[in-house]
């Protein structure tokens, strides 16, 4: 049985709910043993040895990454290994500039973390409240087709 690691850095509880969905998908479909990990809370202290799979995502605020996401690329022994990458943003809600969306994102944590070998790389529409109103461009249908997607890409 696979041993997989998602990790994700969230604020608005977006990137942890695709976390959940990747995570139930992977364990009920494909028999995956996965465990969440909210970097908020982990910094240093995960063991990455004792996986097979890796999946990382997090949230955009004001086209910045979150730097807990970035942080735990940097920090961990990950050279080399393959990494399932997500991030959350409200721009991959409009599906027409998706494929630029996903480069200028995933192209932002690849050029700040050049070790890790970024395999399956997507971008999803978050939620956003501004002014009093909430914007939501979630899309969990395409959170679900990604994972069922990815036990074909990941190493193990």
């Amino acid at each position: 049985m696979p041993k997989t690691l998602i990790a994700y850095a969230t604020k608005g509880g977006v990137a942890e709910e695709i976390a959940t969905i990747v995570a139930e998908v992977l364990r009920d479909t494909f028999k995956h043993d996965v465990d969440l990990v909210d970097l908020r809370h982990h910094k240093r202290n995960i063991d990455v040895s004792a996986y097979d799979n890796f999946i990382a995502g997090g949230g955009v605020r004001m086209q910045r990454v979150y730097r807990n996401l970035y942080r735990f690329l940097r920090l961990h022994d990950l050279e080399g290994k393959a990494i399932a990458l997500f991030v959350v943003c409200n721009e991959a809600g409009n599906l027409q500039k998706l494929d630029e969306t996903r480069s200028k994102y995933v192209g932002k944590v690849q050029n700040a973390c050049p070790r890790i070998r970024v395999i399956c790389p997507e971008v999803f529409g978050g939620r956003m409240r501004m002014f009093g109103k909430v914007v939501d461009v979630r899309d969990m249908e395409r959170v679900r087709e990604w994972a069922n997607g990815l036990p074909g890409m990941l190493p193990a």
